[in-house]
């Protein structure tokens, strides 16, 4: 009785484990031609907000900046204010063999920095995975110019994590539960001594 009700227990903190799992959200930029300037953009419960940029915008289902100025920035947030973690994100020159505009990717967890993810620039006009796999959990995630250069870079393909919690704080309430069910049968048990 006593194994049943600890396999039991464990069953339970598995399954409210899988609950708690990641679920990635990518931003693909589904619209084009939007200028993100004077606003915002909306996908999947995420907002980009290219208001603190002088010429952002999403053009042909991208991620555009015609000239990324040192300070200008972009926005990404969740729309319900929740956190999340940042997974990666493809990014491009506009032509080949020019230098693009260099960026780095901040990540801020109510109003504070909490994260580096890099200074970025690149002559390639094809499409550059850059995998961050942080497990850092922010609200807001910044890209900002840092140096102005040859050309614009392009953005595409965020992908995010919006679990908020990790996993075995969730699974941990039905497993001690289940051991205090299985000390409160043992003591129930009559002693075969007496």
């Amino acid at each position: 009785m006593r194994i049943r009700a600890f396999i039991g227990a464990l069953a339970a903190g598995v399954l409210c484990l899988g609950s708690a799992q990641a679920a990635p959200v990518t931003i693909d930029f589904t619209s084009s031609d939007v200028n993100l300037s004077p606003g915002t953009y909306s996908e999947d419960g995420f907002a980009v907000d290219g208001a603190g940029t002088t010429t952002g915008q999403i053009l042909s289902n991208e991620l555009y900046a015609g000239f990324l100025f040192a300070g200008d920035v972009f926005v990404i947030t969740r729309e319900d204010g929740g956190a999340f973690r940042f997974v990666s994100f493809d990014f491009r020159a506009d032509f080949a063999g020019y230098v693009s505009d260099r960026f780095s990717l901040l990540g801020f967890l109510d109003g504070v920095q909490v994260a580096d993810f890099g200074e970025f620039e690149t002559t390639s006009a094809g499409f550059l995975t850059q995998m961050v796999m942080s497990a850092i959990l922010i609200d807001e995630l910044r890209i900002v110019g840092v140096q102005l250069q040859e050309v614009s870079p392009v953005w595409d393909n965020f992908v995010f994590d919006t679990a908020s919690e990790v996993p075995l704080p969730a699974a941990a309430p039905l497993f001690l539960a289940g051991l205090a069910g299985f000390g409160w049968m043992r003591r129930k048990r009559p002693n075969a001594a007496a």
